[in-house]
């Protein structure tokens, strides 16, 4: 009898292991809908039915499967990020602090490209302009926001509408192994010294800007 009743205990704790590894956890999963609902917020009306729309109100739905959403396997924590393409207001800005709760993510993509989806690429059923971000903003942290998701090693910020005013935020995403800022067509001297900070940084691509400039080398 005593057999069985550890048996069952033992049950009971697989089962609860694999219901907790369907989804991420409970915090990060309100923040992803938080997050969404801001940037409908910041979508073009007739277009707000179109943003996110895996990412839902079920708690029985997985949102670690959710579009564009990872998660590591282990802690269920989110990894990974991506909006895709979005018909946003002009002159859109994102707020980074919604993304704070994401304390594991690692790749963070804000670019303006589709989902790939079964060898096709995810666009919406409608016709438009696609907007991206404009800039970031955080009113309580400030420029040092990015700094705030220590584990992010991925960024890819291309085919948005940023101009210098992004730099002073990137300078304090210390962790970054990877920046993704091409075709936003900047048009200005490279900012170097806003980009001496990122001692981690490996590679750097700034393809489809109007950058003039040296990239600054770090010495050994």
């Amino acid at each position: 009898m005593e057999g069985k009743f550890f048996l069952l205990i033992w049950v009971i704790l697989l089962l609860g292991q694999l219901h907790g590894y369907k989804s991420c956890i409970d915090k990060e999963r309100k923040a992803l809908l938080e997050l969404k609902k801001y940037i409908i917020s910041i979508t073009e009306e007739e277009y707000s039915d179109y943003v996110l729309p895996t990412w839902i109100y079920d708690t029985e739905s997985d949102c670690c499967c959710w579009e564009g959403v990872k998660c590591n396997r282990t802690s269920k924590r989110v990894t990974e990020i991506a909006f895709g393409a979005l018909y946003l207001r002009e002159s859109s800005r994102l707020n980074l602090s919604l993304l704070h709760p994401f304390e594991d993510v690692r790749n963070l993509n804000l670019s303006n490209y589709p989902w790939p989806i079964s060898g096709t690429y995810y666009q919406l059923p409608i016709s438009g302009t696609y907007y991206q971000f404009n800039g970031l903003f955080d009113d309580v942290e400030g420029f040092k926001s990015l700094g705030r998701l220590r584990n992010l090693e991925i960024l890819d910020l291309s085919c948005n509408s940023f101009n210098n005013s992004i730099f002073p935020f990137l300078k304090f995403a210390t962790s970054l192994r990877t920046l993704f800022m091409r075709d936003n067509n900047f048009n200005v001297p490279l900012p170097a010294e806003e980009l001496r900070d990122l001692t981690n940084l490996e590679i750097l691509v700034l393809s489809g800007n109007g950058f003039t400039g040296s990239i600054p080398v770090q010495g050994n």
